[in-house]
């Protein structure tokens, strides 16, 4: 008689930190690929209109004029924003618990209010430019925070 393989059975739904308490390791939740695909391919995208919204600011284009340069940037960075939100609960890494998110997320406020006066609120040209580069550096340190998981991600230069 041919044996039949059996199903392991199933556990039940429980809380992340249940689960992690249970095995002892960090447990690769379904979809999370996804989720990490979608926030990271949001930032380069948002990082790539910023910078072309900067460089058409420079030159003074008609284009950051155009309708869908002023509407497709808030599409962008509402999805980076939920796919943020989702990666926080998902992962269980909670601003203001985890130094190295509350840095990303005081630097991302910071790099709003450079952005906005960039490409929008800065009086004089001199002021836009310096906040627009400021608000580069600003997101080159978030990326160098959000992959090193370290508050001070640049080694010391001493």
């Amino acid at each position: 008689m041919e044996e039949v393989e059996q199903r392991p059975e199933r556990l039940p739904r429980m809380p992340i930190g249940t689960v992690r308490a249970l095995t002892g390791n960090r447990v690769k939740l379904p979809g999370m690929g996804l989720l990490k695909a979608l926030h990271v391919g949001c930032v380069a995208l948002s990082f790539a209109g910023y910078l072309a919204r900067g460089i058409w600011m420079l030159r003074d284009s008609p284009r950051l004029r155009a309708r869908w340069v002023r509407v497709v940037p808030h599409v962008i960075d509402t999805l980076l924003l939920v796919s943020a939100i989702a990666l926080t609960i998902r992962l269980q890494q909670y601003p203001f618990v985890h130094d190295w998110l509350t840095a990303k997320v005081l630097a991302l406020i910071a790099y709003i209010v450079l952005g906005a006066i960039g490409l929008k609120y800065g009086r004089t040209r001199k002021i836009r430019i310096a906040a627009w580069v400021a608000a580069l550096l600003t997101f080159g340190y978030i990326v160098a925070v959000a992959l090193t998981r370290q508050v001070l991600p640049f080694p010391t230069l001493i």
